[in-house]
């Protein structure tokens, strides 16, 4: 909610100076830039790889569970691949009354 202005009063602190980062009494902020490939044409590079660099092409199989029979799961016919039941805890905030 208040990054926007946050971001905007540090970079305005720190305009011309050679520090990247500043310290708060609550923690340290700052700015990094780093540098990343970004796939923007993934058709194209994968053709491009697969005729130039095929190690960089990535051919995997998996199992895609939704599709395997549920009553043979649960008979224990298919080996590896069990039910488990799960416990996951939540927390939900309180809606608010419209008056």
């Amino acid at each position: 909610m208040y990054e926007w202005h946050f971001r905007k009063l540090l970079k305005r602190e720190m305009d011309g100076g050679r520090k990247k980062s500043k310290d708060f009494s609550h923690g340290r902020a700052g700015f990094r830039s780093s540098k990343k490939i970004e796939i923007t044409d993934e058709k194209a590079a994968l053709g491009w790889a697969a005729m130039n660099c095929n190690e960089a092409i990535k051919k995997s199989v998996t199992l895609i569970k939704s599709a395997l029979p549920a009553d043979m799961i649960d008979d224990g016919i298919v080996p590896g691949v069990e039910r488990v039941e799960k416990s996951n805890f939540y927390l939900q905030p309180a809606k608010e009354n419209k008056q």
